[in-house]
């Protein structure tokens, strides 16, 4: 699990070829993140939080995987922007 912060966003990665185990690590990693926060008086804005699965074209992520982080289901985003740069969930910028 990686952590990158830039003034105040923080981008977490996570890799795993079982969507259960990412799950579980995306929400290991947001609840520290979260504990973190908490400790220094930040908070996370789950409603802000984009989640972006690099995919192969032979292997699809279904529809419905939805990881549930602070009671907030995060469904994934076909692309996001990351410091001012567009990714899409094929790895390809614009």
């Amino acid at each position: 699990m990686d952590c990158v912060q830039f003034a105040d966003d923080i981008t977490e990665s996570v890799a795993d070829k079982d969507l259960a185990v990412i799950a579980q690590k995306l929400t290991t990693s947001f609840t520290k993140v979260k504990d973190y926060c908490k400790f220094n008086d930040l908070v996370v804005k789950t409603s802000r939080t984009q989640l972006l699965i690099f995919e192969t074209p032979n292997k699809k992520i279904p529809d419905d995987f939805c990881p549930i982080l602070d009671n907030c289901k995060i469904k994934p985003t076909n692309s996001a922007k990351l410091l001012g740069v567009k990714i899409d969930r094929h790895f390809t910028f614009a």
